[in-house]
């Protein structure tokens, strides 16, 4: 069954377009809220990526800008727990547990071992590392 044709001032349109609401036209301009939305999420994403993708170099250079600082304690691993340390010269040295945040604190030189009995026991019950001031 054909679609009954109406004429219209813009021209004949059939019943189906004569329903549904008037499409812009070509020479109109500008984008829908659709497309804006579209674009800050694809503007978002953007920025989440490459956040993401900078994090950890982001991050290892304010730490070893921060650890470069004069004044600053920059701590090198040393040794595990009882394990041996040999530290350059003389240097304040640190036995404990980073996580906890406690640490037992000494000046030393040399070779010595990295144990309860040397440092004491700052942090019960947890691994422990021996660590240095390299600044100091």
């Amino acid at each position: 069954m054909p679609q009954q044709q109406h004429s219209s001032p813009d021209g004949p349109t059939d019943i189906v377009t004569a329903v549904l609401p008037p499409r812009r036209r070509r020479s109109e301009s500008g984008a829908t809220a659709t497309e804006y939305a579209l674009l800050v999420g694809l503007i978002a994403v953007g920025i989440l990526v490459s956040v993401a993708a900078l994090s950890n170099r982001t991050k290892s250079t304010f730490t070893n800008a921060a650890g470069a600082m004069p004044g600053q304690p920059s701590w090198v691993w040393c040794a595990n727990e009882r394990g041996n340390c040999t530290v350059p010269g003389t240097k304040a040295v640190r036995y404990g547990h980073a996580a906890s945040n406690r640490w037992a604190t000494q000046t030393r030189s040399g070779r010595f071992g990295c144990n309860n009995t040397i440092f004491g026991d700052p942090a019960y019950g947890v691994g422990k590392v021996c660590q240095y001031d390299a600044n100091s």
